[in-house]
This record gives structure tokens, C-alpha cells and sequence, in this order.
């Protein structure tokens, strides 16, 4: 290695990092996509806290890239020997409650239960009793805490459902009574115990996502802008006529740098990161500025903005200002600025419950409304705005997808649907003389009519 080279690998693993530090080095094989592999990065050095592991769902149609970002943002966090992270393609709804890595417990102290020592014919009452009672508290129990979870391809969020209760972090166990079709006995109820916290990271390009889904995670989106396409086909040439290519991939000292950081980030056990209480109320003030509908929903979009900034104190910690044990970090005034560079961008979108994807075709309906009026008279049928989409973007949007979108518009206030006929027709909320408005209103005020 150089002394050029030794440099950078020094200053990566050791060295205060910038924003634009972090997304050069993220950007040696992921092109573009600032506002999902940065956040993405971050939510993963998360994961070595005690209780301060967020989720992200990826989403966006076929090819965009959101299986290669997980992908190549984990590579950070694989170390040798290490069962830190747990890659899975795909999951039913309740596949994590009969995973066969389940240990059997003792439901009242986890302790695991040895099943050789069950007592044999002409053993003592008081032993046979003891054995019996330890099995009506025996329990199926997975430990996930502290680790990553990839899910690559989700086709739906009905396994989201199943863990809202660890991903929300109500509580560190959660506990599923399920039937057990397999036992000898018959039908019997099993009791799964799944221990968190971890960090839940989904890739998907299933839309619809229940209210409760949408408050719990980052919404992400890969972008599709034609200078990524360009470089991810530049890339993959590389990749097929460079002889030397795997070798750059793992040693080029930036990556290996930030790889080594990583590892030294998880070593120093930081339970916890606190904030200056004038920091916090900076980004609290920030964060209120900055939020156009105050929801009950910003509750939660809260927590996620000053995670970006615990997550950048952890990047830094080696020159952060710990509490006396080591166990805890503060956070300063650098890590709030960044936090709020980083999630501006997504800001909006999530707060209305919407991906990126989903906000960038909203903000094509909306112009179309901007620009002709007589659309905000007349409505757009699903055909219309297929049109509008092909416009922009050269290309088709399968039409599941896009009224799935037009589903999440209508939920987020921004759209409403009406049926004229057989044709569903789409008005801006601010609309009111639709046709079902004005049937709304003459039965109103016949029903006064009749008081």
C-alpha cells in the first residue's frame, strides 16, 4: 500500500468524516442514490446501540437498485465469524414465528431447556412434578437483538404486521401464541418468544402500505435519473474486464477504511447517544419549521430525524464527549446540522406517508392541475394520469402500481376519488363542486328540509 493510499485508510478509519466523505466513499459502487444509501448506512451503526434501532422500507419499481443498495451498505458490516446480520429473500406473514432457529426455553428465565433430562419410569413424584411444570412454561424463543435483518423482497407488508410490536419497541420480547399442527398430542397452542431490539431493513416493490407501517420506518426510494443508469452500466463493465476487480473491491482503502470504522464503532460498545438539551430543542425547532401538517404521525417522524444525528455522533464518537463510564455519547451541534441535511430531502414525503417514488408522481399530477384549471373542474381519469406518467418518465407504470399510488394520495389528503358512472375521476383536495359533493349537500339539506 502507498503512503497515499495508508492516508486514506487512516483517515476513514480514524478521522472526523464529513457528509461528503461519507457518500465519496459510499459512492465507489453506489451511484447516485444519496438520500437512500446514506440514511441506509447510518440506521445500520444503530444497530450496536441498546435501544435506539430504526427500520426502512425500500421501495420503487423493478431495477431501481433497492436490493444492490442493501446490499452493498451491509458489506460494511459483515465481519469474519460474525452473525451480526440476517439476510432472508423473501418471508411469509409468519415466518420469523416458526423459524427453525429456535431455541427451547424455560418462558420464565429464558433459560434453555434440556430435553435429556426429562425424568425416566420410577423416578421421584417431586422430580416427575417438577419436569411437568417446567414444560407448561416451555417456550420457542429467537434472540434478534442487535442485529440486522435484510428482507429482500417482500410481497407484501403482512410481516410487518406480525412484528409492529418490536419494531415500535413496546416491548424488548414480544410473545406469539400459535397453533402447533405437528405436536403428537394434536393440535396444541405453542408459545414463540422473539427478543429484539434489531434493525429491520425491507426491500419491496409491493406499494400499499397500511397507516401503521408507514409511521414505523424510513420510506426510501432508489432514483432512476439517466446519469446513475449511465455509471451502474459503466460499473458492471468494470466489474466483467477487470481482472483485478474483487481485489480493489475489498482493500481500496476508503471502503476498507470506513469497513475497519465500523468494526471499531461496534468494539466500543456505546449503549446510548444524549443530546445537549439547547441542541435538542435546535433540532426540535428545526424539525417543527420544517413539518407542514402537525399530525399525531410527527411523533414518530420526530425520533427518525434525531436518529440520523445519534447515528452521525456514533460515525464520530472517537471525538464526541462521553459520559464517564464510556457507555454514552452526546451528540453536538455538527451531528444536528447534518441530521437535518439528510432528511430534509425526505422529509416531506414521509411525513405525508409516502415513499419518493409516490411523491415524485404526485408532484407530476399536481403541476398538471397547476398548469390547465379546467383539470381541477373536470378530473383525471386513471387513463389521464398514466398519460401525465409516460410524459415524464418515457416509460409505463403498471396500473396495480399507479392506483395503488392514487390509494396512498387519496389517504394522504392530497387527492379524492369520485365515481362518475363507470369513470373514477381524481380532484385536488382543495376541490369541492364535484359531482358526490354536491349529491352530499342536497341530501343534507333535504334531510333539514324534513326536520
Amino acid at each position: 500500500m502507498s503512503e497515499n493510499e495508508g492516508k486514506i485508510l487512516d483517515k476513514f478509519t480514524n478521522d472526523e468524516l464529513t457528509l461528503d466523505d461519507l457518500d465519496a466513499v459510499l459512492s465507489t459502487t453506489v451511484f447516485e442514490d444519496k438520500n437512500v444509501k446514506i440514511p441506509l448506512f447510518l440506521v445500520g451503526l444503530l444497530t450496536f446501540t441498546a435501544e435506539e434501532q430504526r427500520n426502512v422500507i425500500l421501495t420503487g419499481e423493478s431495477s431501481l437498485g433497492k436490493t444492490y443498495n442493501i446490499k452493498e451498505c451491509l458489506w460494511y458490516f459483515r465481519q469474519e465469524n460474525s452473525e451480526r446480520i440476517l439476510e432472508i429473500s423473501d418471508a411469509t406473514a409468519r415466518a420469523l414465528i416458526h423459524s427453525p432457529n429456535f431455541t427451547l426455553v424455560d418462558d420464565r428465565t429464558l433459560e434453555p431447556i434440556d430435553n435429556s433430562k426429562a425424568p425416566k419410569k420410577g423416578d421421584a413424584k417431586e422430580i416427575w412434578d417438577e419436569w411437568n411444570e417446567l414444560r407448561r412454561h416451555k417456550a420457542s424463543f429467537l434472540d434478534l437483538s442487535n442485529k440486522i435483518v435484510a428482507f429482500y423482497d417482500l410481497k407484501n407488508y403482512d410481516l410487518l404486521q406480525n412484528l409492529r410490536s418490536l419494531l415500535s419497541h413496546d416491548n424488548v420480547i414480544s410473545t406469539h401464541l400459535i397453533t402447533d399442527k405437528s405436536s403428537s398430542e394434536g393440535h396444541k397452542t405453542k408459545k414463540v418468544l422473539i427478543k429484539g431490539y434489531f434493525t429491520a431493513i425491507f426491500g419491496s416493490a409491493y406499494g400499499e402500505m397500511d397507516e401503521q407501517e408507514i409511521s414505523r420506518n424510513y420510506l426510501l426510494t432508489p432514483n432512476d435519473t439517466p446519469e446513475k443508469i449511465v455509471k451502474a452500466i459503466e460499473f458492471q463493465s468494470k466489474k466483467m474486464s477487470d481482472p483485478n476487480f474483487k481485489k480493489w473491491y475489498e482493500t481500496e482503502p476508503s471502503r476498507l477504511g470506513l469497513k475497519k470504522r465500523v468494526k471499531r464503532i461496534e468494539e466500543a460498545k456505546i449503549k446510548k447517544i444524549l443530546f445537549k438539551s439547547e441542541d435538542i430543542e435546535n433540532l426540535k425547532d428545526w424539525f417543527m419549521l420544517n413539518i407542514e401538517n402537525l399530525a399525531p404521525k410527527a411523533q414518530r417522524d420526530f425520533p427518525r430525524l434525531y436518529a440520523l444525528a445519534e447515528a452521525w455522533a456514533m460515525l464520530n464518537f472517537m471525538n464526541r464527549e462521553k459520559t464517564p463510564d464510556g457507555n454514552c455519547v452526546y451528540a453536538n451541534i455538527t451531528d444536528i446540522e447534518v441530521a437535518e441535511k439528510i432528511y430534509e430531502p425526505i422529509l416531506r414525503c414521509n411525513a405525508l406517508g409516502l415513499t419518493p417514488e409516490e411523491f415524485e408522481v404526485w408532484k407530476m399530477i399536481e403541476k398538471t392541475f397547476n398548469e390547465d384549471k379546467n383539470y381541477i373542474e373536470t378530473g383525471l381519469k386513471i387513463s389521464e394520469i398514466h398519460n401525465i406518467y409516460y410524459y415524464e418518465k418515457k416509460r409505463r407504470c403498471s396500473d396495480k402500481r399507479l392506483r395503488s399510488m392514487l390509494k396512498n394520495f387519496c389517504c394522504a389528503g392530497l387527492l379524492k376519488e369520485e365515481k362518475e358512472g363507470q369513470i373514477i375521476k381524481y380532484y385536488p383536495i382543495t376541490h369541492k363542486a364535484t359531482k358526490q359533493g354536491q349529491l352530499a349537500t342536497q341530501e343534507h339539506a333535504s334531510a333539514i328540509q324534513i326536520l
